[in-house]
């Protein structure tokens, strides 16, 4: 027998499950393979400790009361509710910032229809003159590398 089927077959004698015919078969390979009987120790143990450190069951009655039931369904309806007002909350505040959003983009509009100083596209043009002359600059340059 191999370890690896050995590791199998440990873990189903701890667990009391393994055939009394493979039982015999398991005890022979563990008489002569260390590593292997330290394993199934190691196995005992860990099973010992899951064992002490479980809480005991308790017993769970089979049907819930009139009052318990309707406790739980009313707690499951106040949850359900509490979700939905924040939802609307979230809403109600995405659609106040897509408003105010429009809101600024109207009035920007209109005050560089009243005053084209002021506007964003006449402030951007004041930056881009100085860019385009330096394209211009490189352009000859590479004009004059290129004859």
């Amino acid at each position: 027998m191999d370890c690896n089927r050995a590791a199998k077959w440990i873990s189903l004698r701890v667990d009391g499950e393994l055939e009394a015919v493979k039982g015999a078969e398991l005890e022979t390979h563990l008489g002569s393979c260390p590593a292997c009987r330290a394993r199934e120790e190691d196995e005992r143990r860990l099973r010992a400790l899951v064992r002490a450190g479980a809480p005991a069951l308790e017993g769970r009655p089979a049907s819930l009361s009139p009052a318990q039931i309707v406790i739980r369904s009313r707690r499951a309806f106040a949850e359900e509710a509490s979700l939905v007002r924040s939802l609307k909350r979230v809403a109600a505040l995405a659609a106040v910032l897509f408003l105010s959003s429009g809101l600024v983009i109207a009035l920007e509009k209109g005050r560089s229809a009243e005053n084209p100083e002021t506007s964003i596209g006449v402030v951007a043009s004041t930056f881009d003159a100085p860019f385009e002359a330096l394209i211009d600059q490189e352009n000859s340059i590479v004009i004059a590398l290129g004859q």
